[in-house]
């Protein structure tokens, strides 16, 4: 079976935060598998041939390998409909994506891009139903998981009583507050979290730094070492997990959206580790 795999192959498409989760999970199940899987890394090729110039390669690759199946994992407007319109409705390939967020932007992007697709697949059970109500009945309830030869555990000492690793997007600081205001010791991990740019004392005197000729270029490099200093290896996270007496998810990461299941719900565990979640209906 031929999979024209499209995804992100690095986090967020930053080459500096790390392969993506679609890449240490998606990708090396294919292969496992024993599919012959050709990576289209739109991340990778649109920055080297722009946006319009992607989406015309993968148009490209899908008429040269006329694959069995093409999977995508989309994640913002990376793609055009055209595009996809083409692949799935003149040219008649399967088109199979997996949508990440339902639970929080179904209406304003899964519920527009799911025509364009052959199937569709969602992690949120309740839009089954919205797709349902919406005439589109070509959707597979599915959900995360985590890839043992990237997670598992490690014969190592707890050093940590309890940690966080990710970034303190919606009221995540609060909550890390909160627990270190009873007492608990709580270290996190990911970016912004040693991003001292980000507190209230710290932004007068930013900007004035900011102002001051020949200082504002030393300024701005030290600004972006200190946003990079908390990012941690996928080979470190694992450590981090399994060195854990009890590892956080705080998976509310919009202060916007509801909570989800993510893939860290299965990524902790996979690794022989105490994971702490809150609620989540259907977990």
């Amino acid at each position: 079976m031929k999979i024209l795999y499209v995804a992100m192959r690095y986090d967020y498409g930053q080459k500096s935060r790390g392969y993506s989760f679609e890449h240490l999970n998606f990708y090396p199940t294919f292969l496992n598998m024993g599919y012959d899987v050709t990576y289209f890394d739109f991340d990778v090729i649109a920055q080297r041939y722009g946006r319009d110039g992607m989406n015309k390669k993968l148009i490209e690759a899908a008429d040269k390998i006329q694959p069995d199946l093409i999977f995508s994992v989309l994640q913002e407007d990376e793609f055009v409909y055209e595009t996809f319109r083409i692949l799935t409705l003149q040219k008649g390939f399967l088109t199979v994506n997996w949508f990440c967020d339902d639970h929080w932007r179904f209406e304003n992007y899964s519920l527009e891009w799911s025509s364009y697709f052959k199937y569709v697949i969602t992690t949120d059970s309740a839009s089954v139903k919205k797709y349902q109500d919406n005439g589109v009945f070509h959707v597979i309830r599915s959900q995360w998981a985590a890839n043992p030869s990237d997670y598992f555990k490690l014969d190592i000492p707890h050093v940590y009583d309890v940690t966080f690793v990710g970034m303190p997007h919606g009221n995540r600081r609060q909550v890390i507050h909160g627990l270190r205001k009873k007492g608990i010791r709580v270290k996190c991990f990911g970016y912004g979290w040693n991003d001292i740019t980000k507190y209230g004392w710290f932004k007068p005197i930013g900007h004035w730094l900011s102002k001051i000729p020949y200082v504002n270029a030393l300024y701005w490099r030290f600004v972006k070492a200190v946003k990079r200093t908390s990012r941690v290896s996928h080979k470190r996270m694992i450590e981090i997990f399994n060195q854990s007496k009890i590892n956080l998810n705080l998976s509310n990461s919009s202060t916007n959206a509801s909570s989800q299941i993510k893939g860290r719900n299965f990524e902790v565990p996979a690794c022989g580790a105490f994971l702490l979640t809150n609620h989540v209906k259907g977990l």
